[in-house]
């Protein structure tokens, strides 16, 4: 059987998409590897940024399981993430003592997602060169432990609905019913859902959220997380590639799943 083509769009509403892969902590990375590393580069990300570190993650989690609290007894401070920022601030690397992230956002109203193909190329490059950077500087590549694909999506007031009661305009699959003969509609509401990916291989997190937009206007919205997040088969980078391009499916064929086939058609440019 031929599996379907992946639903693509013309405006879709994507503003962000992360490739993240975790790793056991390089015990030797300090601010001054960083820096060495930004050198190599600085020509495509002219800017850098400290920002609090990733918290680590771990898949899959065991459901409405009490937070276990670990202390850890540092010799050091810790070490920040680091942004390495592209001249137009769409594109990123992103790099700790136990993660290194590729990403793009958009920054500006007409800046367009450049699609699967181009991230998996940058990717693909970034990766690489960091992994011969630890080879040379520690002696060893990162001992993967988990990857992540994320999905931010945000979808404006007027896109098929208008106040937050509409929720299920958009989202059929959380729909919101005016039956309370008390409670009035919600000024804001939200939503998670978790999916199994193919048994142990990891879980689609799918979360919706009303939203402001602090910027500019502050226009509201729904804002659509979709983090796929797991353990691949392999983690040479032909293992990590055919994890990405696996959880990328998941994502994109589930955002068509949980979205109304009409505003994907209407607002989004629905292709296929």
């Amino acid at each position: 059987m031929v599996a379907k083509p992946l639903p693509s769009y013309k405006k879709p509403p994507v503003v962000e998409v992360v490739w993240s892969v975790q790793f056991a902590k390089l015990p030797w990375l300090m601010a001054a590897h960083t820096g060495l590393f930004w050198q190599l580069m600085r020509k495509s990300y002219p800017k850098c940024e400290e920002q609090a570190p990733i918290e680590r993650q771990a898949e899959p989690e065991v459901l409405l399981q009490p937070r276990q609290v670990f202390a850890e007894f540092l010799t050091k401070p810790p070490l920040c993430r680091q942004w390495f920022i592209s001249e137009n601030a769409c594109d990123l690397v992103q790099l700790q003592s136990d993660r290194f992230c590729v990403n793009w956002r958009k920054v500006r109203a007409g800046d367009l997602y450049p699609r699967y193909d181009y991230m998996r190329k940058l990717f693909t490059s970034r990766w690489t060169e960091f992994c011969k950077f630890t080879k040379a500087e520690g002696g060893d590549v990162p001992q993967v432990d988990l990857l992540e694909m994320t999905y931010v999506n945000h979808i404006f007031k007027a896109e098929g609905w208008s106040a937050p009661r509409d929720i299920g305009k958009v989202f059929p699959a959380i729909s919101f019913h005016e039956e309370s003969a008390f409670l009035p509609p919600p000024a804001s509401l939200g939503s998670d859902m978790v999916f199994d990916l193919k048994g142990t291989r990891g879980r689609l997190h799918v979360s919706c959220r009303h939203a402001k937009l602090l910027e500019g206007e502050q226009r509201e919205l729904f804002r659509l997380d979709l983090v796929a997040r797991g353990l691949p088969e392999r983690t040479d980078s032909e293992g990590l590639l055919l994890w990405f391009s696996e959880a990328r499916e998941w994502i994109v064929r589930g955002f068509a799943d949980l979205t109304d086939s009409g505003i994907q058609v209407k607002e989004w440019g629905r292709e296929q």
